[in-house]
């Protein structure tokens, strides 16, 4: 698809307000987690997105919404979304915003290197060559040898993968679930793993308080910080706006036009770090970076050749 050119700005808008979204989502993140624990927010955010799907969507779709023919799939794809969660915000909370954010930047070469044993993709010599120096890239980042590597580090990494199995898993699913179904799902399997995983921690000090409605179930932990509910309201906003906006983007334009702006999500990160923590990266994060952004476009370049030459 070539896109027209009011396509292609609507595109750009689009895919720019997503990236910036997707920054103030892990920005908002990162303050939670000077609070309250990774488990916690995983709760709270999950059941704004059940909410608001449900109160939303579910009037306007009705039975349909549930309705899936790979109920099996839909499961596995929203246990890694819920892993996710879990890594990146713990990384967020021990790593600057930007090294945190460059470490995910390895889950497009992940899924290109995961697409050929889990989807039967065909990937050439050249597409492995770019996946391979974009792991010098995530070397340079994390520096092993050159300094202590920050045991974060390798959740970022361990995110990124999670994040390429979402991206399969969602490739699966697209042939023909819905994509708000596919979303009910993740949320109602991300609150019911993060319920189940703040009633099984202790509580200790942090602002919250267990009530129980029986010996042996925990029902729900409340918050007792109001403000809270108002970081709840971003996160669940902007996970809204991002799954809203990327859908268009996508619509619009194709992949390969597209990645450029995607990966500016770096410097959204440098410039967020920078005003609301005061963080900025060191040289070898903003060289292994570039190195990594490099060889992503590339890939990207690469899968639209492949592609052109199979439509002639």
């Amino acid at each position: 698809m070539t896109p027209s050119n009011s396509n292609s700005l609507l595109a750009v808008l689009f895919i720019n307000i997503t990236v910036v979204g997707y920054v103030v989502h892990d920005a908002l993140v990162k303050v939670a987690t000077k609070t309250f624990s990774v488990f916690q927010i995983a709760l709270f955010e999950n059941v704004g997105i059940l909410s608001l799907l449900l109160l939303v969507f579910l009037p306007i779709k009705g039975r349909a919404f549930f309705r899936t023919n790979r109920l099996g799939l839909q499961l596995l794809r929203a246990l890694f979304f819920l892993i996710s969660m879990f890594l990146f915000a713990t990384a967020l909370k021990h790593l600057l915003l930007a090294d945190a954010v460059a470490l995910v930047l390895v889950y497009p070469l992940l899924v290109t290197a995961l697409s050929a044993p889990m989807l039967g993709e065909r990937v050439g010599p050249r597409r492995w060559a770019a996946v391979a120096v974009g792991f010098v890239g995530v070397l340079i980042i994390v520096r092993p040898g050159l300094s202590v590597i920050h045991w974060a580090s390798f959740l970022a990494l361990a995110a990124a993968v999670m994040n390429a199995l979402i991206q399969i898993t969602t490739r699966k699913l697209g042939e023909t679930e819905d994509n708000f179904t596919t979303m009910f799902y993740a949320a109602l399997i991300g609150t019911t793993g993060s319920l189940i995983a703040v009633s099984v921690t202790p509580v200790g000090t942090e602002p919250f308080v267990a009530m129980a409605f029986s010996a042996k179930i925990v029902a729900t932990f409340w918050p007792s910080d109001p403000w809270f509910f108002v970081l709840l309201a971003a996160l669940t906003l902007t996970t809204f706006i991002v799954a809203f906006t990327i859908f268009k983007a996508y619509q619009l334009a194709t992949a390969s036009f597209l990645a450029p702006f995607t990966y500016t999500d770096m410097v959204w990160a440098i410039i967020f770090g920078f005003l609301f923590f005061g963080e900025w990266p060191d040289n070898w994060t903003i060289v292994g970076s570039v190195i990594l952004i490099a060889a992503g476009l590339y890939v990207v370049y690469r899968e639209q050749v492949v592609a052109n030459d199979a439509s002639r």
